[in-house]
């Protein structure tokens, strides 16, 4: 059986993660997640926690949305690599995927630099 690994990270006053939780979980859903939110809530103080990111897991965003009540952002990354695997699947010329691309990295830099 595969127990996945969720780790905490907050960003120290250099900007590095540091990771400060860690869980191995029995199932990668929105309850467990949000088990393990609650309880490091109940351990630790969020009074300094300015935002959550995350990748794409919709679990994990409503899990956090529901136990803390802090902005949760989406990863930069990992919101570009699910652009890249869409168009990979699709019948698009290169070209137009190149340009389809090029319009999504410029939106999400624009969502990312507006917030």
């Amino acid at each position: 059986m595969r127990y996945p690994l969720y780790t905490l990270l907050v960003e120290d006053g250099h900007g590095i993660g540091q990771p400060v939780a860690f869980a191995l979980m029995a199932r990668e859903d929105q309850a467990h997640i949000e088990e393990f939110l609650n309880y490091f809530a109940t351990c630790n103080s969020l009074d300094n926690t300015q935002c959550v990111v995350t990748d794409k897991d919709l679990a994990e965003i409503n899990a956090v949305k529901k136990s803390w009540n802090v902005p949760v952002l989406m990863c930069y990354f990992h919101v570009l690599r699910a652009i890249d695997r869409h168009l990979a699947g699709t019948q698009m010329t290169a070209e137009d995927k190149e340009l389809c691309c090029l319009v999504s990295t410029f939106y999400v830099w624009s969502i990312f630099n507006i917030l």
